[in-house]
């Protein structure tokens, strides 16, 4: 069983917000690169504003594909 890209990218945000680990951001970047089609963009916007992470998810989809 493979998880949903949009949960990912959700947890993958969530994670970097007490790690700071920017290997979060690039998988976030990646996935969006590599399966835009299989992220739900909407999901993952409400969940970044409820978590406060809505910068972060900006960053990540102005340089998607970017390393």
């Amino acid at each position: 069983m493979v998880a949903p890209a949009t949960y990912v990218i959700a947890m993958k945000l969530r994670y970097y917000g007490i790690s700071q680990q920017d290997k979060h951001l690039r998988d976030i970047r990646s996935i969006l690169a590599l399966s835009p089609q299989e992220v739900d963009i909407q999901a993952v916007d409400r969940w970044a504003h409820a978590c406060g992470a809505d910068e972060t998810w900006k960053r990540c989809q102005k340089s998607a594909g970017e390393e």
